[in-house]
């Protein structure tokens, strides 16, 4: 039964596989087919239009080659250039729509074979009239040209009435412009009586008489050859082969439009035929595919749905239910998942048995964990609350630094608990000075790690302060590098590169009204009469580095009253958020302390908490955030 189970389903695939290998062949028949009808459909396209054009150019020779002496002259035209290679070209495409094995072309050779005729007989028209035209001439050229000869000479000869002469050449022009029968009249009647006048004319000798005999008998002789030319032509009243030309040409017309039409009406049957199989054997192919799918399904879906409902109900009991299937066959692929799965039952409860003693176990055990965990961490919270009150009580008391500088404010965001970033300030005075130290730093990290750094720095710079090490914000800069390279030295055996601080350090001398800055990459911003400026600092930092063997720079100027001076870590301008999260950037931030500045400090403390929670939204504090502002006054 195992076989037979495989070989049923074997079949069904050979079968859907053979079907398709059908579809594939049809689907490419039916696309060789339409591609076959759709280059047949173009070639009678191209032919059609290369006919129009054809005509086109042939007209444009009627209208203006027939009036230019270049032609005349050469023989040669760019538009009967033009018709000849239309020609060519539309040969070509018949001789290879008559190659085509199609059924189409076919049926229908007779009537490609009448427009090949047609085309010969136009060549012919066409080359016939041109012959006639060039054999006309103009102006100066053919028999228009001799005409002009003629009448030249009699001018020349002495007793021609000039006054005839010019009446004979306006009827001439008048027939060449007009083409009108009276015009013909005109000038024979002239004609006749200028040969009157010069045989009556006794002043004449008899040599002047034939001379005046022979070229008045030229001339007309040549006017009769025109008329005669442009009645075979019958380009100005359409006659002739003029007409007979239109004729073919619109007969070429009408017989491309009338064949591209008919190949039209064939492409959309052949086009309904192949949807109309395509929709039958889609049709067929469903039929087949639901009859085998219901056989198929009588000999293993009923089982298998039994297998299915057992499954599911002993899933839902929570592996509880045990209840045997009710089949009888079972030495098939059906038969055989059947047994497995109620082996597999037997398993699964042994085996929640084992697992429920290991839960029981287990969990005895997590809660123990659980208990050390929360015991732990609440001791590691306690600590970190402890550093943050040793931090908090090493900065300098707001009020302390509001005595010297009443209108400042200090925006300080830790993005942990303890903070990486720290403000620092000290007031000196004594007989030789009265100076204000203001220091923010941005130590390498945050939390706990930026923390120890933070503490190191404020003890660092106290201790160079009670020293009195104080000569310029350079000097300051210059020790406290010096301090930090070696503690951390004394203490890691081996510094990292990265460990450090970035520092701002501005020295306000309230006796001589000078401001002194130094920077480790940081720099200061002061706001004047709405105006701002960046004083920069050094591209170094305090730690070790490359650059650590070079000074400090400082920057000295003077302060005038009302003068605002912003020093801030690069917290702000990091952090993330935005309509497409993206950094703050300095940039942004410049231009919004300078559109702020006018406020009070406190406002302007107010405006800078308001547009960070509206740029971070629900975004997470990407570093500590450090921003102070100070306004200095006489």
């Amino acid at each position: 039964m195992f076989g037979k189970l495989r070989v049923q389903l074997l079949s069904i695939f050979l079968i859907f596989g053979l079907i398709n290998i059908f579809i594939i062949f049809l689907y490419s028949f039916g696309s060789k087919r339409k591609n076959q009808i759709e280059k047949i459909e173009d070639r009678l396209h191209n032919i059609e239009l290369l006919i129009y054009k054809d005509a086109q150019q042939i007209n444009n020779f009627f209208t203006y080659e027939t009036k230019r002496s270049n032609y005349f002259d050469t023989h040669n035209s760019y538009f009967l250039e033009q018709h000849q290679t239309f020609i060519v070209q539309v040969k070509t495409e018949l001789e290879e729509l008559r190659l085509t094995n199609e059924f189409f072309i076919r049926n229908n050779s007779n009537k490609i074979s009448t427009i090949c005729h047609n085309l010969d007989s136009m060549v012919t028209a066409t080359d016939s009239i041109m012959n006639l035209i060039y054999f006309r001439g103009f102006k100066d050229y053919g028999i228009e040209g001799d005409m002009r000869n003629h009448a030249h000479a009699l001018e020349e000869i002495k007793g021609v009435d000039l006054t005839d002469l010019l009446m004979l050449r306006r009827h001439e022009k008048d027939y060449i412009i007009r083409n009108e029968e009276k015009y013909i009249v005109q000038f024979q009647e002239r004609m006749a009586q200028m040969k009157a006048n010069y045989t009556t004319n006794k002043s004449l000798s008899p040599e002047e008489k034939k001379r005046i005999d022979t070229e008045l008998y030229l001339y007309q002789e040549s006017f009769i050859k025109m008329i005669e030319i442009d009645r075979l032509i019958g380009i100005k009243d359409n006659t002739a082969l003029k007409a007979k030309l239109d004729s073919i040409i619109n007969t070429l017309v009408i017989d491309s439009e009338n064949l591209n039409n008919y190949c039209n009406d064939y492409k959309l049957r052949a086009y309904r035929n192949i949807r109309n199989i395509s929709i039958l054997l889609l049709m067929g192919i469903i039929a087949v595919s639901v009859i085998l799918s219901i056989k198929l399904s009588k000999r293993v879906t009923k089982r298998v749905s039994l297998l299915s409902v057992n499954i599911s109900d002993f899933i839902s009991s929570g592996f509880a239910k045990f209840e045997l299937i009710q089949s009888n066959k079972r030495d098939d692929e059906v038969g055989l998942l059947i047994k497995n799965f109620e082996l597999l039952k037997l398993k699964i409860h042994d085996q929640l048995n084992y697992l429920e003693v290991k839960v029981q176990e287990r969990t005895e055990e997590i809660n123990i964990q659980k208990e050390y965990i929360l015991s732990q961490n609440k001791r590691f919270m306690d600590s970190l609350r402890s550093a943050l009150s040793i931090q908090e009580a090493m900065l300098p008391d707001k009020s302390y630094i509001g005595e010297t500088f009443p209108e400042h404010f200090i925006f300080f965001r830790p993005k942990d608990l303890v903070s990486g970033d720290f403000y620092w300030f000290k007031r000196i005075q004594n007989q030789e000075m009265d100076i204000s130290v203001i220091a923010i730093v941005d130590c390498t990290g945050h939390g706990v790690p930026g923390a120890f750094m933070s503490m190191l720095g404020i003890a660092l710079l106290n201790d160079i302060i009670i020293k009195k090490d104080v000569n310029t914000s350079a000097h300051i800069l210059n020790k406290l590098r010096k301090n930090v390279i070696n503690t951390l030295a004394h203490h890691n055996n081996a510094v990292k590169v990265n460990d450090g601080m970035d520092v701002a350090v501005t020295i306000v001398d309230h006796g001589q009204k000078k401001l002194q800055y130094s920077g480790a990459n940081r720099n200061l911003v002061r706001i004047r009469n709405n105006k701002l400026e960046i004083i920069k600092g050094d591209k170094m930092c305090i730690g070790k580095s490359i650059k650590e063997d070079v000074d400090f720079s400082f920057t000295e100027l003077d302060y005038a009253d009302n003068d605002i001076i912003y020093m801030f870590t690069d917290g702000f301008a990091d952090q993330f958020g935005g309509p497409n999260n993206n950094k703050y950037l300095r940039r942004k931030l410049l231009n919004f302390l300078l559109g702020i500045s006018h406020y009070s400090m406190d406002v302007q403390k107010q405006s800078i908490d308001s547009e960070l929670n509206g740029w971070m939204k629900n975004a997470d504090q990407t570093d500590d955030i450090l921003v102070t502002g100070f306004k200095l006054n006489y």
